[in-house]
């Protein structure tokens, strides 16, 4: 049965009445973070002015005579707006354990039937999150979440520009309209069998977890009578909107179904941290659904007309889902909790027992161990009267549970808020678990140190996470398995096949066997205007046929070469030792030089390598090739000897080798050089977006003493030996 209530002021409806009877008493607080500090005399005017106009149930209270009617009185301001007293001169940290003690006193205190059932308490202190903090307490014999956070919305504007309206998340619904219209007979058939078998068995099992069956006893859950009425502490943690949509778009998930798995996850890492034999006990999740039909928060107005498409009230339903057992091999795949949860929301989706078991309302919270329910907040900062919120969350009290999580995003966070049994749930080490489940799900999706600069804090820092959760995580603990999937599934076929078998263990492996069949790949320049491929005939040529563009000038369209190109002088290391080809009396020299070259870091520093190779490794056959690669000296040291920075500016091939005529065949790129180190070339930077004038210079040949001989034209051999010492 759906739960809601006439939208009319005056009757109040059964839902209404149970929720604000003696049997349960359920309570919204929701908590607004303010970057200044709020003037009492001007929050008692708006809530005059502002407040008591959004809604006439504000103004409202039950009629003594019929239980089933409201009656507007005159609201006494001064019995419902308060402002504690706090005392001066305590650290932030101090602060925040008196507003935690402050929210579990006013969570077990019960509004007073005789006036309407809503209070807003002001602390002026200043916390570690925020210059003070707004407290709204709202019963939810009002309206549930929804229609409170349309009512709160009506009070707020936009920090940077109020005259435009707040920008809530879109919720994208299904249509299911197209699918029937194009589907067979057979499927509308099997889809409406499907659904009502998911929802016989669905409804079975809820209708006994609402009655008779409870959950085991465990660290999250005490069983005990009356834990509505014992004091609460609250936690609250903030996670990214992005990095919970990574995870998402990961599992092919909804966000719903993310961080319900992560709170499942942190839940149970706590409940084993307690108590070992807990991790796998019986425990039920209560999710608050709101049934109804919404694309997005509608204006107060429009909520109280009777014909709303999100009406006012309370339009909610109890979604059961069983909290996944916790095994020993969880931080193998922690994403396993999100999928399982996925799944088991699938599976709700597909059944309507959720409409058919919400009359039990009590014995329904009290024989599960959590409650969850989430709202869709601002995307933008909202602000009260010129004055910003910080920070907004809100917590559930009263509840027969003890605990409670409420999720609500705002400004692309998501502030999760935890409501536990004081004394019996340790709310900080809850918290602790939770994030801990959150950093251990994302760690395995976050690869964006990778592409840091080595020496950067980030690089380091995310070297030293994945070593941690590699090392932690593997079974050997003198060797790391590599977590990528291609490695993974050349695991799971080695253990398919015969113990034998001669399958590489891993992609490193299998791209060496691949290699050495001649079946490795092979990387080709092109030109940046897309004009030719540096193949063929163009394979040797160093600029472009066809528009004349330089083939250095590929290094300078990626910003992360670029910034590397100037690593030997930026970042190097100047402590008179040889770490680098910069630290060389070489590289000084031309410093002290040619002092015009040296003031643009990004000008090329170049060495020349040269051998000959007898084609197919066989020495018998008198066919050789020289290749002539150039070798740049401006990257870091593990960067200067990758093959994507390394340019083979000719190959000289033939019958025999070219000996000391090799001169010939350098006349290309000597000229290359040549215009290189006298004029130049005009190169675009992609990191500081600007063209500049490029320059190299040649500054060291590599070779073994035969070549050196023969690029030198010197002699290398008997007693007229000649050295150069560069």
């Amino acid at each position: 049965m759906e739960l809601k209530e006439e939208e009319e002021s005056e009757p109040v409806s059964p839902t209404a009445q149970y929720l604000s009877s003696s049997t349960l008493s359920l309570c919204i607080l929701a908590i607004l973070e303010f970057e200044q500090v709020l003037d009492d005399s001007l929050l008692m005017q708006l809530v005059k002015d502002v407040f008591l106009s959004i809604s006439p149930r504000f103004s409202s209270v039950r009629d003594e005579n019929g239980a089933k009617q409201r009656k507007r009185v005159e609201v006494k301001l001064i019995n419902h707006v308060k402002f504690p007293f706090c005392p001066s001169g305590l650290s932030p940290e101090s602060y925040d354990k008196y507003l935690g003690d402050y929210i579990s006193e006013i969570g077990m205190q019960q509004l007073p039937q005789s006036q309407p059932l809503w209070e807003i308490h002001l602390i002026r202190s200043p916390t570690s999150h925020a210059a003070c903090t707004l407290i709204f307490k709202l019963h939810h014999s009002l309206g549930d979440g929804f229609s409170l956070m349309g009512a709160l919305l009506s009070c707020l504007q936009r920090a940077d520009d109020p005259s435009l309206p707040l920008t809530l998340p879109s919720v994208f619904l299904p249509s299911t309209a197209k699918d029937e219209s194009n589907g067979s007979i057979f499927t509308r058939v099997l889809k409406i069998f499907s659904t009502v078998s998911d929802t016989v068995l669905d409804f079975c099992w809820n209708f006994v977890k609402s009655t008779t069956a409870e959950d085991d006893q465990t660290p999250i859950r005490s069983g005990d009578d009356r834990v509505e009425f014992r004091p609460v502490r609250v936690a609250t943690m903030t996670f990214s909107l992005d990095h919970v949509k990574q995870i998402k778009t990961k599992v092919v998930a909804t966000i719903n179904d993310v961080v319900t798995g992560i709170i499942f996850l942190g839940t149970r890492l706590y409940m084993q941290e307690l108590r070992h034999d807990s991790s796998n006990a019986k425990s039920t999740a209560l999710i608050l659904l709101n049934t109804r039909v919404f694309r997005s928060y509608e204006s107060v107005k429009d909520m109280l007309k009777h014909d709303a498409n999100a009406p006012w009230g309370n339009y909610f339903a109890f979604l059961h889902m069983s909290i996944p057992e916790l095994t020993d091999d969880w931080s193998s795949n922690p994403l396993d909790f999100v999928v399982k949860a996925r799944q088991i929301m699938n599976f709700k989706k597909n059944s309507l027992a959720v409409y058919l078991t919400a009359r039990y309302i009590h014995s329904t919270l009290k024989n599960t161990s959590m409650g969850m329910t989430n709202l869709i907040g601002p995307v933008e900062k909202m602000a009260l009267a010129n004055h910003p919120v910080k920070g907004l969350y809100f917590a559930v009290v009263g509840a027969p549970q003890s605990l409670s999580v409420t999720i609500i995003s705002y400004m692309e966070k998501l502030r999760v808020s935890v409501v536990a049994e004081d004394g019996f749930i340790d709310s900080q080490k809850l918290k602790s678990c939770v994030e801990h489940a959150f950093e251990v799900t994302i760690h395995i999706m976050d690869k964006t140190w990778i592409f840091c600069d080595r020496l950067s804090d980030v690089y380091s820092d995310g070297v030293d996470d994945f070593l941690e959760f590699a090392i932690l995580n593997s079974e050997n603990r003198m060797s790391i398995r590599c977590p990528c999937t291609s490695c993974v599934l050349l695991e799971v076929f080695n253990e398919i096949l015969p113990n034998d078998n001669s399958l590489p263990k891993s992609m490193y492996k299998a791209k060496k066997t691949m290699k050495l069949l001649g079946l490795d790949y092979e990387k080709i320049h092109a030109c940046r205007n897309d004009c030719i491929l540096y193949r063929n005939e163009f394979k040797n040529l160093s600029e472009c046929p066809r528009c004349g563009a330089s083939r250095l000038k590929r290094m300078f369209q990626s910003p992360q070469t670029v910034e590397n190109l100037k690593w030997h002088e930026n970042k190097r290391i100047r402590n008179g030792k040889l770490h680098h080809p910069a630290d060389s009396p070489a590289w000084q020299l031309i410093d002290k030089k040619w002092p015009d070259f040296s003031q643009e870091p990004r000008n090329l520093r170049l060495a020349l390598s040269s051998n000959g190779i007898n084609s197919h490794s066989t020495l018998s056959t008198t066919y050789s090739y020289w290749p002539v690669t150039l070798i740049t000296y401006n990257l870091p040291p593990w960067l200067c000897m990758k093959r994507k920075f390394m340019m083979l500016s000719l190959l000289i091939s033939g019958p025999k080798q070219p000996g000391n005529d090799i001169d010939v065949y350098l006349v290309p790129l000597i000229a290359d050089l040549k215009t290189l180190w006298d004029v130049g070339v005009d190169v675009f930077d992609a990191y500081r977006k600007q063209t500049f004038n490029l320059r190299a210079v040649l500054m060291w040949t590599i070779s073994d003493f035969l070549a050196y001989g023969n690029l030198f034209g010197c002699t290398v051999k008997e007693s007229m030996v000649v050295q150069f010492v560069g």
